[in-house]
């Protein structure tokens, strides 16, 4: 059985796909850019903490999770306002379910950051939001998410 994380990340990339938010949306930080591609989203997850627990066994454990979608966009004339776009579908999409599908208690926009690239044949920019996602697992099964 997958860790509750890849249960997150394929229900995001999920909702991403369905709402059309890019080109492609792929579950993970290191997949490559094919040179025609003008959106993209990249789902993953940064670090978690345990925000606290339960005292009897097996403990309830109730995570805090950072998920990253990456919005990267190439476009020689209008980059920012595509990222923004690509910003705002994302926001729309998770804000329209923000307990993805009963999956998560909750999943919150809490960063933005922006960065330009125009080194390479075109200008190609980056959107990286950062996502609190709250969930629960038990001590015994961290692939299960519990209420």
């Amino acid at each position: 059985m997958a860790h509750a994380r890849k249960t997150i990340r394929d229900t995001v990339v999920t909702i991403l796909t369905n709402a059309a938010v890019a080109d492609t949306v792929s579950k993970s930080r290191v997949y490559p850019i094919p040179a025609d591609t003008v959106s993209m989203a990249l789902v993953y997850t940064n670090s978690e903490t345990i925000a606290q627990t339960t005292l009897t066994y097996p403990r309830k454990l109730d995570r805090e999770m950072s998920l990253i979608i990456e919005c990267v966009a190439r476009d020689a004339d209008y980059l920012d306002e595509r990222l923004d776009r690509l910003c705002e579908s994302v926001e729309n999409a998770i804000g329209a379910d923000n307990t993805l599908g009963s999956v998560v208690k909750d999943c919150v926009l809490t960063d933005t950051q922006i960065t330009l690239d125009f080194s390479g044949d075109a200008p190609i920019g980056s959107a990286r939001m950062q996502f609190r996602v709250s969930y629960r697992t038990a001590e015994t099964d961290a692939g299960t998410i519990i209420s």
